[in-house]
C-alpha cells in the first residue's frame, strides 16, 4: 500500500510514505476523518486518550483505528499504558496522497477540497477574533477598494473609535504585486523565512494561543 520516496523538501527525513490504498487516502483527506490519524502524530496514545482529546466515543474511535491499523498507518505497541491499555502509533509522520489516489478529477479539485473549508474557517477566526469581546463592532467592517489591494476591514478607514475593540495581532491581506520573476523568487524565500523562524520559536505554554498562519505567492492567471 505504500512505498518511500525521497523528500528534498525536508532535508532531515529523507523519506516519506506514499499512500496508494484510495480508500486510505480518501479517509485522510476528509477534513472530518483526518484528525483521527493526526492525533497519533503527537504521541503515541490508546484509545481512551485519543478519544478524550479528540472529544470522541471510543467504539467510533476504535472503528477507525482498526481501519488505520489495516492500511499501516498506524501500528500497536508491544508495550500497553499502565492500565493494560494499547498504544498506538503512527507509522510515520510524513505522508504523500499521490493525485491519482484522490479521487478528484483534477488537481484544481484536491487542492479546493484540501484549502477550502481552512480557507472558511480562517475568514470566521479574522472577523471573531478581530471583534473580541466587542460582538457590537461585528456589523463596523467592509471591504477596501484601492489601487493596491482588495482587502476586508474590520473598521471603517480610519476610525480611532474601534480601534481599541480590534485584536492587533490579527491581519490578513490579499494584493496584487508587479514583480519579476527574480522579484517573485526573493518574497517567497522571505515568507519562507518568516515561517521558519516563527514555526521554530513557536511552542506552547503559560500565555500561548494558536494562531492560524496563512502564506501564499501565486502568478496571476491572464
Amino acid at each position: 500500500m505504500m512505498r518511500r520516496a525521497n523528500s528534498l523538501f525536508t532535508p532531515d527525513a529523507n523519506d516519506w510514505f506514499w499512500v496508494r490504498d484510495a480508500a486510505a487516502t480518501r479517509f485522510l483527506l476528509n477534513p472530518t476523518t483526518r484528525p483521527y490519524y493526526m492525533i497519533f502524530l503527537q504521541e503515541p496514545l490508546d484509545l481512551h486518550e485519543a478519544a478524550t482529546r479528540l472529544d470522541l466515543k471510543r467504539t467510533t474511535l476504535r472503528y477507525h483505528v482498526q481501519r488505520l491499523v489495516q492500511w499501516e498507518l498506524l501500528t500497536p505497541l508491544t508495550i500497553s499504558t499502565g492500565r493494560g491499555r494499547l498504544r498506538f502509533k503512527a507509522v510515520h509522520p510524513r505522508l504523500f496522497l499521490p493525485f491519482e489516489t484522490s479521487g478528484y478529477a483534477t488537481l484544481d479539485d484536491l487542492l479546493l477540497q484540501m484549502h477550502g473549508p481552512l480557507l472558511e474557517t480562517f475568514m470566521r477566526q479574522v472577523v471573531l477574533a478581530g471583534h473580541r469581546g466587542a460582538p457590537h463592532a461585528l456589523h463596523r467592517g467592509g471591504v477596501t477598494l484601492s489601487r493596491e489591494s482588495v482587502d476586508f476591514s474590520l473598521t471603517p478607514p480610519p476610525d480611532v473609535t474601534t480601534q481599541e475593540t480590534v485584536d492587533l495581532s490579527v491581519w490578513s491581506s490579499w494584493t496584487t504585486l508587479a514583480l519579476t520573476p527574480l522579484q517573485a523568487q526573493v518574497l517567497k524565500g522571505e515568507l519562507a523565512a518568516v515561517w521558519q523562524r516563527f514555526h521554530q520559536q513557536a511552542a506552547p505554554g503559560p500565555g500561548t494561543s494558536d494562531y492560524t498562519l496563512l502564506l501564499g505567492l501565486a502568478p496571476e492567471l491572464k
